[in-house]
């Protein structure tokens, strides 16, 4: 189902589509967002040997790179082409400024 369609008037997909405009996608609660859309439309993000292979290649290149929970489901709704590119970019910009802002230590009471 292309991205901005929806199954049925009262499905529980009727009442989640993804908006064209960029800026109307969350900001705040992107990581309950990408899972309540992966659960809607039936979407794993479980790890495969696919994802295993992906992440040795990239740490035998000199990166580190291992996706969560929330990464996982992004790049496979990308993949099942429920969310186009500039979608999955967007969320997943938001979702890391969100998980950094939260991961911040707070300052110490003056």
């Amino acid at each position: 189902m292309p991205p901005n369609r929806t199954a049925g008037a009262g499905s529980a997909e009727a009442q989640m589509s993804m908006p064209e405009d960029l800026e109307s996608l969350p900001t705040k609660g992107v990581g309950a967002f990408i899972e309540k859309l992966a659960h809607l439309h039936n979407v794993s993000g479980e790890r495969t040997r696919l994802n295993d292979w992906a992440e040795a290649v990239s740490r035998a290149a000199g990166d580190d790179i291992r996706l969560d929970r929330v990464e996982r489901l992004l790049v496979a709704l990308k993949q099942q082409r429920l969310i186009n590119g500039r979608q999955a970019a967007r969320l997943l910009t938001n979702y890391l400024r969100e998980t950094k802002i939260a991961q911040r230590p707070t300052p110490p009471d003056a």
